[in-house]
């Protein structure tokens, strides 16, 4: 029972100093200005495909980012299935289905900087 009591508390501290730690790093950073007006703003086709590439750049991030999770989630699975052949095959395919989803995200990343090559050229 204390066992159990002190898993959770251990899991709890652990996830709160996980999502704390960004707001403690960001405070030391300081306060920088807001940008002026005339920035950032989309004035022709370039910076519209310059903004649409960004844009892309970091939804990837985050796709590699889910993906790796699934990865390392799928490992976990895989590990502690014991040699279960339905927690086996559920593992291999998250691995599976991570993959793919690391390879859609780069072809689509790779498509948008063709296309952005022929369209600007």
């Amino acid at each position: 029972m204390l066992k159990k009591k002190m898993k959770k508390l251990f899991v709890l501290g652990v996830s709160l100093s996980l999502l704390v730690s960004p707001f403690i790093a960001a405070a030391q950073l300081g306060a920088d200005s807001p940008p002026a007006l005339d920035e950032g703003q989309i004035t022709d086709y370039g910076t519209l495909m310059d903004k649409i590439g960004s844009i892309g750049s970091y939804m990837l991030g985050i796709l590699l980012a889910i993906a790796v999770i699934f990865l390392i989630f799928a490992a976990f699975t895989y590990l502690t299935s014991g040699g279960e052949e339905k927690a086996t095959t559920k593992a291999k395919n998250y691995i599976i289905y991570a993959v793919v989803a690391i390879a859609i995200g780069l072809l689509a990343k790779g498509l948008v900087e063709v296309v952005r090559q022929f369209v600007l050229a």
